[in-house]
């Protein structure tokens, strides 16, 4: 199920301005944008699944939006 566009584009704005990690940024646009879970890209980084929630959790710490 995929959000309306103007939340995509908050959220897509909010991780290109709290995430500062390349690779975090996209992983995070995985997951919020696309929906992918976090045991496919845990796959596709080399990552386990517990990394991938750590770096979701940390985010939500920072992004006022995902609060």
């Amino acid at each position: 199920m995929h959000k309306p566009n103007y939340l995509n584009r908050d959220m897509e704005e909010a991780i290109e301005q709290y995430c500062h990690s390349a690779r975090n940024r996209t992983i995070l646009k995985l997951i919020y944008l696309d929906d992918l879970p976090y045991e496919r890209i845990a796959e596709i980084y080399d990552l386990s699944p517990r990394t991938i929630d750590n770096i979701v959790r940390k985010f939500k710490d920072i992004a006022p939006i995902f609060r």
